[in-house]
């Protein structure tokens, strides 16, 4: 739940930030929004997940980038990884999670195909 509570949390920020901005990047001003990290509260930005922050309970490394074909501007992916250190670093079945915003989840290894995804 880490994982997929901490991209669903980022994608309604990043959304709010859209319909405010127009834009999912670096807007000016910038768009910050509260995030837990690694236990810790903050303010997180575009560019802060650019170069990754860990999710509230520290499992997993969150990312952004944008969607292949498009810009940052106008699409994202957010990832998360499991953390070699973490809790879920032996999960062979759940090694990373994705979500686009255009709501697609995916997860890695994927799912056998017309199977449901058992990480989300």
């Amino acid at each position: 739940t880490d994982a997929t509570t901490a991209l669903t949390r980022i994608a309604g920020q990043l959304e709010r930030c859209y319909t405010q901005y127009g834009r999912y990047d670096n807007p000016t001003p910038v768009c910050t929004f509260g995030f837990v990290s690694n236990g810790v509260g903050g303010n997180v930005s575009h560019v802060d997940l650019g170069g990754g922050i860990r999710s509230e309970d520290g499992d997993y490394d969150l990312t952004i980038a944008a969607r292949a074909g498009s810009t940052a501007a106008q699409s994202y992916v957010l990832t998360a990884t499991a953390r070699a250190d973490g809790s879920q670093a032996n999960d062979d079945i759940c090694d990373t999670f994705t979500l686009t915003n255009l709501r697609e989840k995916g997860s890695t290894p994927a799912p056998a195909a017309g199977a449901d995804n058992p990480c989300w």
